[in-house]
């Protein structure tokens, strides 16, 4: 999708960081899983990492980039003997830490011990991956993502959905939107969109089903975008921020100049830019009224709507900051040898003691000796190693 495609009456802002500005990164305890999705970019499923190293590859991670906050991926994390401890190290290092975990580990026996033990690690956020292809975990997606969205409720844990859109599903985002706005601990939805990178063949979802699927939610459009390593018009990932009443799903999105302005102001306070929204009430209900204010202004028409969201913002505390991210992945054009991934890929991870995307690390540094089922040539491995900036 080029960002020419987006309909919005303001730019949307790049956000094309320089390599060591970059405010995210990811780390891999394990690659074992108790699942096996069908999308799964994950080729090893034996390595599993020691505390040392793991604090190794978070104190290399520092200084290749600033970071705000370090997700940790799988395989599943929630299964590594010592996550609390990975977790609480993060943590000492004065940066975020959220967890990406299918949610199994959750919602089996000792489950709520567990997260007692994230929780008093410091754990920030948990971000459930939970949908339609894990039918082996779940046999009702639905199901599954309301117990352990009650169970992150009942404790306190700010979380997010990540998804696997497929064709088809995208038509359900804006459902799953007003859905769980309900939930006063939700801040989100991180969307990727379904597709073998190695692959040219079957239906493909495309940034564009996603796109129009929620512009049909009045007051919710995109405010900022991660371009491609190949073109700053490509847009890899599609941010939005945006304010939802639970009573009844009305919107009203961030523009993007104040989306920009917040971001400068972040930075120059906190020196690093911001990645996962960091909830401050007072904070979030000065925004609200500011964006609300600002939409009144601009649209006269709306101002029902606008004293509505206002007066469920105070009287009722119904009013929430959500996000929605969808992301691209990559993708091997065979006869130009390109690979195509996001600008400084915000998801790096290290692998043998180098930065590299975390959905492409099996296929350019494989663990324990794995070889991929199909190699990249060796140009554009090199092509990856140099875009983030380190030694071939």
């Amino acid at each position: 999708m080029k960002i020419s495609e987006v309909i919005f009456p303001a730019r949307l802002n790049r956000l094309k960081y320089g390599a060591r500005e970059v405010p995210h990164a990811t780390v891999e305890p394990n690659r074992t899983c108790n699942g096996r999705c069908r999308h799964c970019y994950n080729l090893d499923r034996s390595s599993v990492k020691s505390l040392d190293l793991i604090r190794e590859e978070v104190d290399k991670l520092r200084t290749r980039r600033r970071l705000q906050v370090i997700s940790i991926l799988g395989g599943e994390p929630t299964l590594h003997p010592q996550i609390a401890e990975i977790v609480r190290y993060i943590k000492s290092k004065g940066i975020l830490c959220q967890l990406l975990t299918n949610g199994v580990s959750f919602l089996q026996r000792g489950g709520e011990a567990l997260l007692r033990r994230l929780i008093d690690a410091g754990i920030d956020k948990i971000v459930l991956h939970v949908d339609r292809g894990q039918e082996h975990l779940a046999a009702d997606a639905d199901t599954a993502r309301t117990a352990l969205a009650e169970m992150m409720e009942s404790a306190e844990v700010p979380f997010s959905l990540a998804l696997t859109i497929e064709k088809g599903d995208e038509a359900e985002i804006p459902d799953i939107v007003r859905r769980y706005a309900e939930y006063r601990y939700f801040e989100g939805i991180l969307g990727v969109l379904a597709r073998d990178p190695l692959s040219q063949d079957g239906a493909k979802v495309e940034m564009e089903d996603a796109y129009d699927a929620l512009c049909r939610m009045p007051g919710i459009r995109p405010c900022a975008y991660v371009p491609s390593c190949q073109a700053d018009d490509d847009v890899d990932w599609l941010l939005y921020l945006y304010f939802i009443d639970s009573l009844d799903g009305t919107a009203v999105s961030l523009p993007p100049l104040w989306d920009l302005v917040f971001r400068k102001a972040y930075r120059a306070i906190k020196g690093r830019q911001p990645f996962v929204l960091v909830h401050h009430p007072f904070l979030t209900m000065l925004a609200a009224v500011s964006v609300i204010t600002g939409d009144i202004l601009a649209h006269p028409r709306k101002i029902p709507r606008g004293w509505r969201l206002m007066g469920d913002l105070f009287f009722h505390r119904s009013v929430r900051f959500h996000y929605v991210a969808i992301q691209n992945p990559p993708e091997f054009d065979p006869q130009e040898q390109r690979l195509r991934f996001c600008y400084q890929c915000p998801d790096a991870t290290m692998r043998n003691g180098r930065l590299m995307p975390v959905c492409l690390a099996d296929w350019i540094s494989p663990l324990n000796g794995t070889l991929p089922p199909v190699s990249l040539p060796g140009k554009v491995i090199q092509e990856v190693y140099r875009h983030l900036g380190e030694t071939v």
